[in-house]
């Protein structure tokens, strides 16, 4: 499992990289042809609409799955250590259906629209709405490899406050 989740998010965090970098490169090439020579790119805003939803759902992915997302802990660290347990698996556990339902939800979406196409593009706006079920199916695999799904593996986060060790 552990080796499988190292390569699924390498490819997640350079797709997504590489999603950016086109973003970026479709955006300035679209103002200067635009600006400069009067020509303008009609695609290039789809384009790069379609390219930041990719960006924005593998990076978050990548991130739930590195363990690297934003917590704001203040309420639960006042709790005492067995509160902040039950805290840390009800959160685990809720943010476990959040992601079904972001799997789910999206996969349904994108089927939905893959009969639509994109107005400037002779594609399916489905490739839009697939990076919604696959950025949330990235974050499930991180979560069931960092996840806090049992009373002991809540020791790594809950009890490191205690002993001085979490940053």
């Amino acid at each position: 499992m552990a080796r499988l989740h190292d390569v699924l998010t390498t490819v997640c965090r350079g797709a997504a990289a590489l999603c950016a970098l086109a973003m970026i490169a479709i955006v300035a090439a679209s103002i200067v042809l635009r600006e400069v020579f009067s020509i303008p790119l009609v695609w290039a805003n789809e384009i790069s609409i379609v390219l930041f939803v990719w960006t924005v759902f593998l990076g978050a992915g990548v991130a739930f799955s590195d363990n690297a997302h934003i917590r704001f802990g203040m309420l639960v660290d006042a709790l005492p250590l067995r509160e902040r347990r039950i805290a840390a698996l009800v959160t685990s556990y809720v943010g476990l259906v959040l992601l079904a339902g972001l799997v789910a939800t999206g996969a349904y979406v994108a089927w939905i629209y893959r009969n639509q196409t994109l107005t400037t593009v002779a594609t399916t706006a489905a490739w839009q709405w697939t990076a919604v079920p696959v950025g949330a199916l990235m974050a499930t695999i991180g979560w069931a490899r960092h996840g806090h799904w049992t009373w002991g593996s809540t020791r790594r986060i809950v009890d490191a406050k205690d002993t001085g060790l979490a940053g």
